[in-house]
């Protein structure tokens, strides 16, 4: 009788594990706690056996409390390189957007045309595109169209080089000639309803660091026949193009200024 119940108790002690695991039948946990309650020495086993495994249970815990601090500190270091890194992309955002503006502000100016002077290229209310940098290495040329401000800003506006510092300029009899040829697109020019000052004939020759200048349509242009030439200190830069944006809507027509439409005397070099 003593041998199977020892071998009894043999049989719980092996399921104790499985006993402080909870990972046993209900009717084998029943069975196990019942015996318990009878057998001293398997009590006294199973209080080992739970030592054992509170003490395990609390390593685990001690260790992935560890774990988790490890990485909770490796998750606010990656945390405040990426805020540095977010802080640091917006100031270099802002920065570049300045320097983009004070960039475009040195090296464009934009004109919304007020007058018929340049039609038919460039008519009233356009909106235009003046370069400030295209003469930092070369004056203005022939057949250029220009930004000018002179007289105090009394005349302001785009008008066309007609002459460059060294030409001879020839209004005579209607017609106007650069260096001798005549220029077809002035056919007519001189005297005007609009200014009957103007001389019907005029013959100069551009100073240095100066320019004769006109509008295309000369009828009703106020230009150099009246205020004479406009030194290089006035022109604040060469017309680019016009964009014609229509009142609703996203689609646009350029012009570009570089088309050549003058005659062969305005487009000498």
């Amino acid at each position: 009788m003593q041998d199977k119940q020892k071998e009894y108790c043999v049989l719980i002690e092996e399921l104790l594990p499985l006993y402080q695991e909870h990972n046993i039948g209900k009717e084998t946990e029943k069975i196990i706690k019942d015996h318990l309650e009878n057998c001293p020495a398997c009590q006294k086993k199973n209080k080992e056996i739970a030592a054992w495994y509170s003490q395990k249970i609390r390593k685990t815990e001690v260790s992935l409390s560890g774990e988790e601090s490890e990485e909770r500190g490796r998750y606010q270091a990656v945390s405040k390189r990426l805020k540095k890194r977010k802080v640091r992309n917006i100031c270099l955002g802002i920065l570049l957007t300045v320097s983009l503006f004070l960039a475009y502000q040195m090296s464009f100016q934009d004109l919304i045309m007020a007058g018929d002077n340049m039609e038919p290229k460039i008519v009233n209310g356009d909106h235009c595109l003046v370069s400030k940098l295209s003469y930092l290495l070369h004056g203005p040329r022939r057949g250029d169209i220009v930004m000018l401000q002179m007289d105090s800003g009394q005349l302001y506006g785009l008008y066309r080089v007609v002459g460059i510092p060294g030409d001879v300029i020839e209004i005579k009899k209607g017609q106007l000639s650069v260096n001798g040829s005549i220029d077809p697109r002035y056919d007519g020019i001189g005297a005007t309803e609009s200014y009957q000052k103007n001389p019907e004939n005029l013959k100069l020759t551009v100073p240095k660091n100066q320019y004769f200048f006109l509008g295309d349509q000369y009828e009703i242009s106020y230009d150099s026949r009246y205020v004479g030439c406009a030194g290089r200190e006035d022109i604040i830069g060469k017309y680019i193009l016009t964009s014609k944006l229509p009142k609703l809507g996203v689609d646009s027509s350029v012009i570009d200024a570089t088309e050549e439409d003058g005659p062969d005397a305005m487009n000498q070099q």
